[in-house]
């Protein structure tokens, strides 16, 4: 391919968000299946010279092609696709009527792949996806499944005619099990029996959840939290993070360490995740919102303790090297570390003593209006196997359901032990104090962004939270009961 050629079929965008290596990957992949198995592609100097990007972002977009099997790479020779086209179905036997062969293979020859629908579609969520379909589409089971993608325009409101006029065999649900669970039929008794093993699986996540949640969800992950340092920053500012990291370390330290920082800097991100981040007990009310906001507009004296900007930016600044700790969701960093030039270290956030950490999820459920309810079993009980367990920790850096991942989980955090890693990933529960923790999200990040500007007193923010009953017990019941 010529120099234009390649910046025409690939060019990727150096400022964006995603990081440049998921975008090439992604333009890398649709061009495959485009050509015939065994065409030449761009070698990886090639390609980072012409999108004038690093051979670390090219190598590390090779290397997801590789394990996902469209590419062969030999060093001498180059690289080349290795996308086989699919097998077409004979005219005469996609027509076959069901009653062919005494209807012998009635259900076989006529059989059409189940449909999976997903919400999941940033470039390493749709890597994954596709490679843990292609997997279990050559597994030999006799059953096969397509991906569709649900667009982002559809609403909650639009979501079940869409669903239903699609046939979808398959639906992927967020832990907001409020919306859609009516589309969904029980899992079968071996699965649900699965994933509700403490001995297999991290149970305990579930802690709390409805029973429509356990008939009917297949939990595929559930996120842990974690804080990128730029270690630049961190090493100007001072700071030691210890070995058990939570979030009143990072508040108590940002007076001595923000002023240190370059003019233009911040010491950490968005504060309402510091709440969240800071984990939640049974008795979480608003003594403890108040201490937080007390904290928060206390700091904002302090120059460069929180960003000035948007919150849409802070993955960005981030990124950019002008935020020096970036606490959030693990799978946040999934999004940045294409773009992050700088060395930086992701250190586990721990919930305080007594807490259980907040978490978020995603899950399956299948159709009621399935006609293959069995096979869509199979292919859940696939999930669960060891690769494709490694593989979602390893490609969207969350928890897998099965314990079998912990010691994946340790060599990526070798300064704990396997009962320290274990009591961890067992602190996260993405059911429990719903929807405490999306209140607080929905309603607070606001406020707790300009309690740090100080455009408001913590006596208002606490006003603000007790108008919108985001502690009341009695409130977030009826909540959850979907009685409000």
């Amino acid at each position: 391919m010529t120099l234009a050629e390649i910046q025409q079929h690939f060019e990727v965008n150096r400022t964006g968000e995603i990081p440049i290596y998921r975008q090439l990957a992604d333009k890398l992949t649709a061009h495959i299946r485009q050509i015939p198995a065994g065409s030449r592609l761009p070698s990886e100097r090639q390609l980072a010279d012409a999108l004038a990007i690093s051979r670390k972002s090219v190598k590390a977009a090779l290397d997801e092609l590789a394990a996902a099997g469209l590419i062969s790479r030999n060093n001498r020779q180059g690289v080349f696709s290795a996308h086989p086209a699919p097998a077409a179905v004979p005219e005469s036997a996609a027509a076959a009527h069901p009653f062919c062969f005494g209807g012998y293979f009635d259900g076989v020859i006529a059989r059409r792949p189940l449909t999976l629908l997903l919400f999941e579609n940033l470039p390493f969520q749709r890597i994954f996806w596709e490679r843990t379909v292609a997997r279990f589409n050559d597994s030999g089971s006799g059953s096969t499944v397509s991906l569709q993608w649900l667009p982002q325009e559809i609403t909650l409101e639009e979501f079940p005619a869409y669903v239903a006029e699609r046939q979808c065999d398959m639906i992927q649900m967020s832990r907001c099990w409020r919306a859609g669970l009516e589309l969904l039929a029980p899992l079968d008794c071996i699965t649900r029996s699965m994933v509700q093993d403490p001995r297999l699986c991290f149970a305990e996540a579930f802690e709390d959840a409805p029973a429509p949640v356990f008939e009917r969800l297949f939990p595929v992950y559930f996120t842990y939290w974690n804080l990128l340092v730029n270690r630049p920053l961190r090493e100007l500012a001072g700071w030691q993070g210890t070995r058990h990291l939570q979030v009143g370390e990072l508040l108590e330290a940002a007076p001595r360490c923000a002023p240190r920082l370059p003019a233009g800097s911040a010491y950490t991100g968005e504060p309402v995740e510091l709440i969240l981040a800071g984990g939640l007990f049974a008795n979480f009310g608003y003594p403890e919102l108040e201490s937080y906001f007390r904290q928060f507009y206390a700091l904002g004296a302090v120059p460069g303790a929180f960003p000035s900007g948007r919150a849409g930016t802070m993955g960005t600044a981030y990124a950019a090297g002008r935020m020096m700790l970036f606490p959030g969701w693990s799978n946040h960093s999934c999004l940045y570390q294409d773009a992050v030039t700088f060395p930086e270290e992701k250190i586990l956030l721990h919930p305080k003593p007594g807490h259980f950490a907040t978490s978020g999820g995603s899950f399956i459920g299948i159709s009621k209006d399935s006609a293959n309810p069995a096979e869509c079993g199979e292919f859940l009980r696939f999930m669960l196997e060891d690769a494709v367990q490694q593989d979602i920790f390893a490609t969207m850096n969350v928890i897998p359901m099965m314990r079998s991942i912990l010691p994946f989980f340790r060599q990526r955090h070798p300064e704990y032990s396997p009962a320290e890693c274990e009591s961890f990933l067992s602190l996260h529960r993405g059911f429990k104090f719903q929807p405490l923790p999306t209140l607080i999200f929905a309603q607070l990040t606001d406020i707790c962004r300009q309690l740090c500007r100080r455009r408001i007193t913590p006596e208002d923010a606490l006003q603000f939270a007790r108008g919108q009953r985001i502690c009341d017990f009695a409130y977030t019941e009826a909540m959850r009961a979907g009685a409000v």
